[in-house]
């Protein structure tokens, strides 16, 4: 009959059990502390101490509260229990079951997980708030494990009597990565590269997210990406990925392939050659002729005659231009001149003797040229620059003279012609 009548009090009272007391638990590593604390509205109606006892299958723990109604078991064993509260003879009060678990992450301060970006660049570490040792599912002993693939891991805590094991995942570099998150022509400036990560990833940089990476020199760059989604098990959102920036920046010249061709019957072939530590990539060019476009798409030309070309080269990030100027060389020397005597004239001017005679001779690309003629008998000279194809100087009186020709852009080409006479006519 008393059993009757306390299993009755207890029912009658089980789902008030609530407002009479709250529990506050700590969670240890293999063990747990539970607080008993009784509400304001218990204090008002009842008087303390109350018995609290913990029932875990046969096991009784029996603890009064202090004054204030709050009573404290610690270092309780994992396993579920029940919890009865004496408010006084007649009223008791059982509070919801308890269950104790061994909490593992309770002694660890901090983990880290590295993704492995190849070559087995894995690594795991844990630190634990109390003296523990470690037995990896790969037989290492200390607290951090390096050269990992990717792959499942675990290790076994121990500290004193108790002992948790903790799982963990390394993940690898994500398969084509570059396709459908990171876009590798996101370019700050015309020779530095750039990478822009997209949602669902975010990169941690001293603390905190970062989706683009810019004004990067050539290389290759290796990122750990982490999901916004929580992870279930450590590192199990953590990946890697290896982005190559490659170096785009080159610079062009061009060569003459065939300068010992120097005719105005003879063609010009000019090549833009590119310097690049890139070199396969595919360029484009346009070519210049006297500021006028060529219909050539190609890295070289063939052209006749002198003039200033210039090549725009169009690279994978960037643009350059190369000029050249091509002339007529030393090949083209004047041909032999003709002379045709002429009358000598006296007067009194600052060349007192003037004349009819002629020198007339060709050169080929005569806008290239500096012509001094010197006459011997008093060293008067003439300097022409050549304009055009046939030269007639003209006026002369008559004397020996000396014509030299010089290349006005290599000034070391020069021919000389010498013992050059025109004759004064006579008068009949």
């Amino acid at each position: 009959m008393k059993n009757i009548l306390f299993l009755f009090i207890l029912l009658n009272n089980f789902a008030l059990a609530q407002e009479y007391f709250t529990t506050r638990i700590t969670s240890n590593f293999c063990t747990s502390n539970l607080k008993v604390v009784a509400t304001e509205s218990t204090l008002l109606n009842y008087t303390p101490p109350f018995k609290v006892s913990l029932f875990k299958g046969e096991t009784r723990t029996e603890m009064f509260t202090d004054e204030y109604g709050e009573a404290v078991f610690n270092n309780l064993p994992d396993g579920k229990y029940e919890i009865i509260v004496n408010l006084d003879a007649q009223c008791i009060v059982q509070l919801p079951l308890k269950v104790f678990e061994t909490y593992v992450d309770n002694i660890i301060d901090n983990v880290t997980v590295v993704p492995d970006c190849g070559n087995n660049t894995g690594s795991i570490e844990v630190i634990a708030s109390t003296p523990t040792t470690y037995l990896w599912s790969n037989g290492a002993t200390s607290n951090k494990i390096e050269n990992l693939s990717a792959g499942m891991y675990s290790v076994v805590l121990q500290s004193g009597a108790c002992q948790g094991t903790i799982y963990f995942k390394v993940n690898g570099s994500l398969p084509d990565a570059a396709e459908y998150f990171a876009r590798e022509d996101y370019y700050a400036s015309d020779d530095k590269g750039g990478i822009w990560f997209y949602s669902p990833f975010i990169i941690n940089v001293n603390g905190a997210s970062q989706r683009i990476f810019n004004n990067l020199e050539p290389g290759n760059y290796c990122y750990e990406l982490e999901t916004q989604d929580p992870p279930n098990l450590y590192g199990e959102n953590l990946y890697c990925t290896c982005i190559e920036i490659e170096d785009n920046s080159f610079e062009v010249e061009i060569v003459n392939e065939n300068p010992q061709n120097c005719t105005i019957f003879s063609e010009t072939c000019l090549k833009a050659n590119i310097i690049s530590q890139n070199n396969n990539y595919q360029y484009t060019y346009e070519w210049y002729k006297n500021g006028i476009k060529l219909s050539y798409a190609t890295s070289s030309i063939c052209e006749f005659g002198p003039a200033d070309y210039r090549v725009v080269v169009k690279g994978a990030k960037e643009t350059r231009e190369a000029t050249f100027t091509v002339r007529y060389g030393c090949c083209f020397l004047p041909i032999a001149p003709t002379i045709t005597p002429g009358y000598d004239h006296i007067s009194s001017s600052t060349y007192p003797q003037t004349g009819t005679g002629m020198i007339a001779f060709g050169l080929f690309g005569a806008n290239d040229w500096i012509i001094t003629l010197t006459r011997q008998e008093d060293n008067k000279q003439i300097t022409i620059n050549s304009s055009n194809t046939s030269q007639f100087i003209e006026n002369l009186p008559s004397g020996n003279y000396t014509m030299i020709v010089t290349n006005k852009y290599e000034p070391g080409c020069v021919n000389t012609v010498n013992n050059i006479k025109i004759k004064n006519k006579v008068c009949t």
